[in-house]
């Protein structure tokens, strides 16, 4: 089934269980490859998949907002729309830049340093005794993980809204 025939229940699950399969992947290699560098290689590899998922969602979200300009056009009156004014353009994308800068800034050492506690929680475990603990930590974060990105994320073209956006 194409893509544009899916229904945004359908989208909205499939974006949840791409989410929900990467992180569980992510957290689950050690126990599942032991040498340092296939998993290097696997999670560079999964990297690059994420990428392109999230270019292939961008890009149908952007041809989803061209449809709906395009509508918005053809009823506003020329001159009305403040994205016509090229300097509040510059400006507004000069603002997206720094504000995604900063995101970035403060979400990659972030994410590290909590990518490290959970590791460091997988390895207690199993100097415990637990057996598979990166698969265990794994299968709790990626099924935490796929249902936030099903409840409060818009899967661009999917027509699906975030809950904290509706009314």
């Amino acid at each position: 089934m194409a893509a544009e025939q899916r229904t945004p229940i359908r989208r909205q699950a499939g974006h949840g269980l791409v989410v929900a399969g990467t992180t569980a992947l992510w957290y689950s290699l050690p126990d599942l490859v032991a040498s340092r560098r296939r998993r290097a290689a696997l999670k560079a590899a999964l990297l690059l998949a994420q990428l392109g998922y999230a270019v292939g969602m961008a890009q149908a979200g952007a041809d989803g907002d061209d449809i709906a300009r395009a509508d918005a056009s053809e009823t506003a009156p020329r001159g009305t729309s403040p994205q016509e004014d090229p300097e509040v353009r510059v400006l507004q994308d000069r603002v997206v830049l720094t504000l995604g800068a900063v995101v970035l800034a403060v979400a990659l050492p972030t994410g590290a340093l909590l990518d490290r506690a959970v590791i460091r929680v997988a390895e207690r475990m199993a100097a415990s005794g637990v057996r598979r603990p990166h698969v265990r930590i794994g299968m709790v974060l990626g099924t935490v993980a796929g249902a936030v990105a099903v409840l409060t994320d818009d899967v661009p073209g999917s027509g699906a809204t975030s809950p904290r956006r509706v009314g």
